[in-house]
């Protein structure tokens, strides 16, 4: 395992993507309440998704945004020693929304927030300098099919621009206007498909930015920014990343070099690798937050799925799955509206039972592991629901099993049972995994 940085990025990315049209003008309403201040306290576990923005409070260091378990997002300042201060709740609603921190995208000096809903609209939160946002604004429409990456200056006029990565794996750039739309897009490299991309910052100290790249067996990959939109061949930094989601881009500490956190996928935990030059990284330092392990507790009383003795309903739209019979049931109050065979996690990879909810929903994503005997890369699986860490409903295109155990953990499901379910629920409704 390389000494550079000792983890592994196993990332599940929304597929994402901008309008062919260009950028669209503001909507009356949001999915996400406006962030309009700032609330110490703590976020609640397990966090749901994180990434790294450049300064937002004033204090000259970049921070960590953190979405928590109930959605509500957090602003985590960067301190000089690597660790982070006080907590900072900035506002709510955003279990099923992308958020970025790419920079000052509105051109007032002061760093903004994106968000992009599952329906594609992008959302502006331009901040105050104060660890506050103003309102919130529709800047975009239509970003869905594509990988997109909030880059940084990347074309050395000072205004954040973005990447993005079409399904043939073709890399566009579109450079910032630095009034929160962006110009034509250009077309700056190709092969993409299978890779993770992420913005990283300033890493060699050139004052350009710069991006990572993780490859489908867990190689990662530095390529150093020219400064015009384009980048240098690519180096290795870094071996064996799996088990970990990775935020990069800014810098934590305020010493000019871009820093990393990773969040361990199986405990919770959050760690901070401050950048020392030339995609090389400090030991790690733990920010927060202890353990997260599946839950085994006892589930209400349900039905066999299908077998009758419905002992138990529940309000609304709700899921059930039976891991005894492999099989998921949509409800919809005391009524099964429909049952599908499945194939749950196989020994060594069990599906958690418990009582969960649904976290997020995805069209489109990749999995792929690189740990030893057990390498795999499955792209373009589609109808993706998430209901707890690591674990999703999702369709598996690659066996026919369904009715037996085969999983990794997630829940398999053929294509059109995964769509009907990824239709029928939203964000928040019950999911029930017994045996």
């Amino acid at each position: 395992m390389s000494r550079r940085l000792r983890a592994t990025v196993l990332t599940l990315v929304a597929a994402l993507g901008l309008v062919a049209g260009g950028l669209v003008g503001p909507a009356a309403s949001a999915r996400a309440s406006a962030p309009t201040g700032c609330t110490a306290g703590a976020p609640a576990l397990p966090w749901h998704s994180f990434t790294l923005g450049p300064d937002m409070t004033g204090d000259g260091r970049g921070e960590t945004i953190v979405v928590d378990a109930v959605g509500a997002l957090w602003l985590l300042p960067g301190q000089a020693d690597g660790g982070v201060g006080t907590a900072c709740r900035l506002g709510s609603g955003f279990s099923d929304i992308q958020v970025f921190a790419p920079g000052d995208i509105d051109g007032d000096g002061r760093a903004d927030i994106l968000g992009i809903t599952p329906d594609g609209n992008l959302w502006l939160y331009p901040g105050n300098g104060a660890a506050t946002q103003r309102g919130m604004t529709q800047v975009g429409s239509g970003w869905t099919g594509w990988r997109l990456i909030p880059s940084g200056d990347l074309t050395g006029d000072g205004k954040p621009d973005l990447l993005g990565i079409d399904g043939r794996g073709t890399l566009y750039l579109y450079a910032g206007k630095g009034n929160g739309r962006f110009a034509t897009r250009v077309a700056v490299g190709s092969g993409w498909t299978g890779w993770q991309l992420y913005a990283a910052g300033d890493l060699n100290g050139d004052g350009k930015a710069d991006i990572l790249g993780i490859d489908s067996r867990g190689v990662l990959y530095q390529y150093t920014g020219k400064g015009n939109g384009r980048f240098n061949p690519r180096q290795v930094a870094g071996k064996g990343w799996s088990g970990y989601l990775l935020a990069a881009g800014a810098d934590l500490t305020g010493d000019g070099l871009a820093d990393i956190v990773g969040g361990n996928r199986s405990t919770g935990d959050l760690f901070f690798y401050r950048g020392v030059g030339n995609a090389q990284f400090a030991a790690r330092v733990q920010i927060g937050w202890g353990t997260l392990k599946p839950p085994v507790v006892n589930p209400p009383v349900v039905s066999r799925c299908g077998t009758g003795g419905l002992t138990e309903s529940h309000p609304g739209h709700w899921i059930e799955v039976d891991l005894s019979e492999q099989r998921t049931c949509l409800h919809d109050g005391g009524t099964v509206v429909a049952s599908f065979l499945v194939s749950t996690g196989r020994p060594g990879h069990e599906t958690p039972t418990g009582t969960f909810s649904v976290l997020n929903k995805y069209p489109l994503l990749d999995y792929s592991s690189n740990k030893p005997g057990d390498t795999y890369y499955l792209p373009n699986v589609h109808w993706n629901t998430r209901f707890y860490a690591g674990y999703l409903f999702h369709e598996a295109y690659w066996h026919n099993m369904f009715g037996h155990v085969e999983s990794h953990g997630c829940v398999n499901m053929r294509l059109a049972d995964a769509k009907a379910l990824y239709d029928f629920v939203k964000i928040g409704d019950l999911v029930i995994v017994h045996q």
